[in-house]
Parts: structure tokens; sequence; C-alpha cells
């Protein structure tokens, strides 16, 4: 589809000569069509989400020939060349570092174009001709680059937005210049529709993404919000390219700085990231686990990505893997001992050949780590839980939740759940889930 959208804007803009085309190209290509290839290029993801993680394909497929394909039109719309007034003219449509040998006026025309985006908003055009030749020239001045400026021969146009900044027909010589300067702005999009009381941010036309990976110490994305600060965010690193800007959490009082990196290079490494956040002022999701944005584990990695010391308990994990085993767990741990009085268990969610706790055997039991690295000892059951099998969830809802009171308060580093995991309609394998594993004081 993005690379659809690549084609049907390409042709609009040949036909029409309409810059918003153009502006859409350039959001497609520095956004959508880059964040779904990976950096190595050999894989691509066949759909890219704004939030979670990539998932990048092998193999030969639809999107492994798409993607290429549509990185393959950049250069041909990267310049365009019409007939206006009779004449001859060139329109410079992304701001990339490139050269074009084309003819222009009846004779052969290089323009080197030696640019300093998306770093900075400065290009230089360079004109190699054998003899002064006649044409003119257009520069797209996008929505976002306010106020765009060329200046050639001491004469100065400046583009109005959304449209073209016009050098009407006049004779370049060997050498002639002109000189490209726009603003690259620092930008905080409030959210619309779906995504009311959420902002993001965009460096010109890049969409930014919190990426985990990079933010280690920090709580996960669901629970940060944006602050209303002046820029919203600052350049932290011009190559690779890097913002910072500051975030705010139920967890911390004050904001902390929290790097941002293009959508494209988010989550390349495998991390999850999350371009919609809290938009600033909007009341944070509360988590009143002693475990909130603790470190999570579980005794078999599976293939869903989610949290479960997070609060949330839509979000979720698996131990799926495609084998049987005799017991899973998921757990929670901390650094410091805490004091708790009650654990509570979401239910991740109920598949056709597993996802549950088998409880014929036992109910699940409810561990706790009172030390660092020390053994796990049984502090009681999910007496609540259902009485599920290996292929029946005994209707089982999705973040349905289960509670240990214990009978006195325990103080530990860490807790867990533990039981048999459930088949469903596949006795070859069995795996359960979890949404939430909290402990509370009370």
């Amino acid at each position: 589809m993005t690379v659809t959208w690549i084609q049907l804007n390409s042709q609009l803009l040949r036909l029409t000569g309409d810059a918003r085309y153009g502006d859409e190209l350039e959001r497609t290509y520095y956004n959508h069509l880059s964040a779904a290839q990976r950096p190595d290029g050999a894989m691509w993801c066949y759909f890219t989400a704004l939030e979670g993680t990539k998932p990048y394909g092998p193999g030969i497929n639809c999107c492994v020939s798409s993607g290429p394909r549509g990185m393959a039109l950049a250069p041909q719309v990267a310049f365009l060349t019409f007939r206006e007034s009779g004449g001859e003219s060139l329109a410079v449509n992304l701001f990339e570092s490139a050269d074009i040998t084309t003819t222009l006026g009846g004779q052969k025309v290089t323009v080197n174009v030696r640019s300093e985006f998306p770093r900075k908003g400065a290009m230089t055009l360079t004109v190699k001709t054998e003899k002064p030749v006649t044409f003119g020239l257009r520069v797209r001045s996008p929505q976002w680059a306010e106020p765009l400026k060329v200046r050639a021969n001491r004469k100065e146009v400046t583009g109005p937005r959304g449209g073209w900044a016009t050098f009407p027909a006049r004779q370049w010589q060997n050498g002639d210049r002109a000189i490209v300067t726009f603003n690259v702005p620092a930008r905080l999009v409030i959210g619309e529709h779906t995504n009311r009381g959420r902002a993001a941010l965009a460096w010109g036309p890049i969409v930014l993404a919190y990426d985990e990976g990079k933010n280690r110490g920090l709580p996960p994305a669901p629970f940060l919000g944006l602050t209303d600060s002046r820029p919203p965010f600052t350049l932290k690193s011009a190559m690779p390219l890097a913002f910072e800007a500051k975030v705010v959490s139920p967890r911390d009082k004050e904001a902390k700085s929290a790097v941002f990196v293009p959508f494209a290079d988010a989550g390349s490494d495998g991390s999850r990231y999350r371009v919609w956040l809290h938009a600033p002022g909007v009341p944070l999701p509360q988590n009143a686990s002693l475990f909130a944005f603790a470190r999570e584990s579980r005794s078999r990695q599976g293939n869903v990505v989610g949290d479960i010391s997070d609060g949330d308990f839509h979000s979720f994990v698996v131990t799926f893997d495609g084998t049987a085993r005799d017991e899973d767990w998921f757990a929670v741990s901390l650094d410091k001992p805490v004091t708790i009085r009650r654990i509570v268990y979401a239910h991740g969610r109920t598949f056709h050949d597993g996802g549950w706790f088998d409880a014929s055997a036992g109910k699940p039991r409810i561990q706790i780590q009172r030390t660092k690295g020390g053994a796990w000892e049984t502090v009681g059951t999910l007496d609540d839980y259902p009485a599920t099998t290996a292929t029946d969830p005994k209707g089982l809802k999705q973040g349905e939740s289960f509670t240990l009171r214990l009978r006195e308060p325990v103080t530990c580093v860490a807790i867990r759940i533990i039981g048999k995991p459930a088949c469903g309609d596949n006795p070859r394998q069995a795996f359960s889930s979890c949404a939430e594993l909290q402990g509370l004081v009370e």
C-alpha cells in the first residue's frame, strides 16, 4: 500500500504540478517506507505499526519486492522537468544531495545538489554547462518549511507554504549557484480522533519515536507524557539523527530527558518503540503496584511483545514457542525489597491452542524471592482461578484478574506466578499468558 501511494502521488505530481503531492512523497519516503526496511535492506515489514516492534519478514514475498521498488522510484521524483511559457524549467522536489544530468534549453545540463538536510535547512545547487543555457527553476516549499528562500544572481524569491519557490526562465552560466535556505522546525503534533489526548514529535517532515532501547531506566512508553516545553525538543546528535525531549511519568516527580529518533530508525534492533505519547497536561495512567516498571522475565520468551508491570491489563505476553512444557512462569523483580500484602495476576489472552494455565492438577502458585538470587518460596495459590483443563479455559476473559491475599505482609524483591500451561486443540505444544503481575500494600 505504501508503494502504491508513492506511485499515485508521483503521477499526480507529474500531471498537476501541485506541490502537495510532493509533500506526500516526502512524508512517505522519510517515514513509512523507510521504517519498513531493515537497516541492511534484506528484510521488510508487511505492516509497520506506530508502536510495538518491527516484524521484519524473511524470504521472497510482495513486501521484499515492493519495498525496493518504492525506494528505486525516489530518484524519479527528486527532480522533474516541465515547460512553462514556452520555455523549459527544472523542479527540485526532494532535498537530498544528488546530481542530475538532463536536457534543458536544447542542451545538456548537470545540476549538482549538495544538501545539509535533514540536519539543517541548507542546500546549494550548482549548474554545470558547456555554454550559457536558459531555463526556469522551481524548488518545492513544504508546509513545514516556512519560510523557504532561494537566492541566485543577487535575486531572492520566497516560496509559499505548500507551493513552489519559482525563478522565471533566465540564463545560467557554468558554475552559477542557487542557495536554498529553509527552517527545519521542531514540532509538537497534537493527536486527533483515535489519538485524542496523545501527541507526537516531528522534525520537519520526519516523525520521531520514543525507542525504549535507547532509554534504559525510564518507564515503558505507555506511561510517559510529553511536556509543554519550548521548543518541544532539541537536536542531540546530527549523525545519526537523535533528539532530546522532556518526559514525565507517574514514577518520576520531575520531568526527565528522553532520547527520540526518527520513526524510520526506531526499533531497528528489535527494541520497542512508540510514536504517540500522552499529550502535555493529560493525566497519566496510575499503577499502585510496588512492582510497577519492574524487570520482567518468563520461562520462555514467546512471540508477543507486551508488558506485565505497566498497569495495562490489555498488554500481555505469552510463552508460546511451539513446544510443550510441564511448567511456565512469569516474574517481576526489583533491586531493593518491598513489603506487600496482596498479589494480583491478570490473564493475558486465550487462544485456540492455549494461553492459559491448566488447573486440573492444581491452581497456579504464587512465589516470592526474599533476596536477590535467592530461592523461590511458595506463599499461596490463586484459589479464585477457574477449574480449567488443558483444553478448556472455562470462559477466561482477556485481562481477567485473580488475587492472592497474604495472611501477613511479606518482604521480597521478586514475585512470580507458576503453573502448568494449556495446549488447547494442539496437544503437541502448550503455553500460557500474562497481562499483569502486581504486588500491592493493601
